[in-house]
This record gives structure tokens, C-alpha cells and sequence, in this order.
């Protein structure tokens, strides 16, 4: 990792966004099978360990994933492998690529589409992409740098130490807000 980091913000005060200033790139088409496929082998593990014949079940593999692809990108040495064994990915930068580029096309597909002769329909699509960390923490600059490049993303931070229940509260919030 970098020795780089961003300062700590927002300590005690409300959500703050760290991010880097990068561009996002266009990602890597080539490695979208692999990614589906990784999705794919997670799904099925999730639902192996949370679905139960007596109750209904929703879940977004998609949304899960892309949160821990992200924040395995700030993860070291056993961690980092555990959390990629867990996605079931062996290169993490080409995950980080196919993921970007799978999340591009999907966005891709909004705009107006034709159902028939007469009808039209809108499809509003676009990915949410965001984590969630501790205002008194430095975030690297590497990480920041990662989650900017290939998910569009930053840090938002909150007190999750003095203020739990404001924090959650504005994370449902900013969830909301884009749902």
C-alpha cells in the first residue's frame, strides 16, 4: 500500500466524502466472464448459507460482490486472501477491471428502448457504488486511488466510534437516496 493516505475527516460532524482524483477507466471486457462467473460461484455459496425453504429471500449478488470487491482492495496478506478466496477470485486488479466493465455495459443498457410500434419505456439504470468507513481513519491513497479508477467510487465517512446511530442514519439516508 501507499504511504500516502488521505487524512481523517468528519470526525464527530456528518458524512464527508474521501475520494481520489483519478478518472475512471473504461475497465476490461476481456475479464467480464471471469467476473460472471466468480459471481456466479459466490451466488451459489450465499444462497447455500442463507436461503431457508419457509421464508421469502431477496438479495442483490451484484450489489454484494461489488461491496466486497471494494473493500478487498483495502485488505493485506491473510485478509486479502481470505477475502478473495470468499469472492472466488485469484487476480484481484483483473477482478477490479472485469467488474468495472461489467458495471459500464449494464449502465449502458438505460435510456429509452422500443417495446413495439406504440410503446416505449424508460430504464433508469446506474450503480451505487460506495463505502462506508470511520471518519477518524486514514484512508491510503492507493486504496482511494483503486475504488476511484475502476468502481467510481470514494470513502464516505462517518462517526461510526462516537455516533453509531447518526451514522447509520445517514447511510440509510444516502442509500435511499440513490435507490
Amino acid at each position: 500500500n501507499s504511504s500516502e493516505s488521505v487524512p481523517p475527516t468528519g470526525v464527530g460532524g456528518g458524512m464527508k466524502l474521501v475520494s481520489a482524483d483519478v478518472p475512471r477507466t473504461a475497465g476490461d471486457p476481456t475479464a467480464i466472464d471471469g467476473v460472471v462467473q466468480a459471481m456466479g460461484g459466490f451466488t451459489d455459496r450465499l444462497w447455500a448459507q442463507v436461503a431457508t425453504a419457509d421464508a421469502n429471500l431477496a438479495l442483490s449478488p451484484y450489489s454484494i460482490v461489488s461491496a466486497l470487491a471494494m473493500t478487498t482492495n483495502g485488505a493485506a496478506r491473510g485478509t486479502l486472501r481470505q477475502m478473495q478466496d470468499g469472492l472466488g477470485i485469484d487476480d484481484l486488479t483483473t477482478f477490479n477491471g472485469g467488474l468495472n466493465a461489467l458495471t459500464q455495459a449494464v449502465e449502458g443498457l438505460a435510456g429509452t428502448v422500443k417495446l413495439d410500434d406504440q410503446h416505449t419505456a424508460t430504464i433508469d439504470l446506474a450503480a451505487a457504488n460506495q463505502l462506508f468507513g470511520d471518519a477518524a481513519t486514514t484512508w491510503g491513497k492507493d486504496f482511494l486511488d483503486v475504488l476511484a479508477r475502476e468502481y467510481a467510487a470514494g470513502m464516505r465517512t462517518v462517526d461510526f466510534r462516537h455516533a453509531a446511530a447518526a451514522a447509520e442514519a445517514l447511510i440509510n439516508q444516502w442509500t435511499s437516496d440513490q435507490t
